[in-house]
């Protein structure tokens, strides 16, 4: 049960949206990642605790990158 002056639908919304995003990491960064495409995506937001990490300007927030897909 979620106690909150927050309509319920909104919070139901929000869960939807985070389903759509993919963590990823390039270069040592971590960054999660909307999907536009099967090969390229949108960062939404850099996950480091590296400061240095927030400063490239390759993976600010909105930058479309490419992604190629590695078997492990």
């Amino acid at each position: 049960m979620n106690y909150s002056v927050i309509d319920p639908e909104f919070l139901a919304e929000e869960e939807i949206k985070k389903d759509q995003l993919l963590e990823v990491e390039i270069d040592g960064v971590t960054v999660e990642v909307k999907m536009n495409s099967m090969q390229s995506g949108e960062v939404v937001r850099v996950i480091s605790s590296n400061p240095n990490d927030y400063l490239l300007s390759s993976y600010q927030p909105g930058n479309n990158i490419k992604l190629k897909p590695v078997i492990e």
